[in-house]
This record gives C-alpha cells, structure tokens and sequence, in this order.
C-alpha cells in the first residue's frame, strides 16, 4: 500500500484554564528557535496552525510543534488537535 502524503496538517489549540501561550511550527528546530509559523492567542480559547506540504515532507526535516504557555507553566492547560488534509 503506498503512502500518500497530506497537502497539508492542521493543528489546533484549545486552552483549557484561562491561559495565553503561542502555538510554534518549526521543520528542524525542537526548541522552535527557527520557526516557520508562529501563532498566539490572546483573548482566545483556541488557535490553529497549517503546515504546507512542502514545510515537512522531506526526509530531511524533522517537523516540531511547540506550545509554550506565556505565564505559569504549571498552570497552563490545553488540548490538542490534528488533521491532514
């Protein structure tokens, strides 16, 4: 059975405690230091991201997606979702 490829995946964030963070989409960097999209959400209970084709389907990219809370760590809560497309 051959793979196909998605032209493109969503990624959702929802908060799930009264929380603001960024939603970060990098194709080699774990720490999203280089990032290729980088989302927020302020005065919002979710944010979404699409990544392209071209942003993680080469074997040499090692896709990343990181959220990183803008207050206390401890108290940040949230859900995540994922389509391909």
């Amino acid at each position: 059975m051959e793979y196909s490829v998605p032209f493109y995946i969503k990624i959702e964030v929802s908060v799930e405690k009264d929380n603001s963070f960024f939603l970060c989409f990098s194709h080699d960097d774990l720490y999203c230091e280089t990032r290729d999209i980088l989302m927020k959400n302020p005065g919002s209970k979710s944010v979404h991201i699409w990544a392209k084709k071209e942003q993680y389907e080469k074997a040499s990219f090692d896709p990343y997606f990181t959220i990183k809370c803008a207050r206390d760590v401890k108290s940040c809560a949230y859900t995540i979702k994922s389509n391909r497309f």
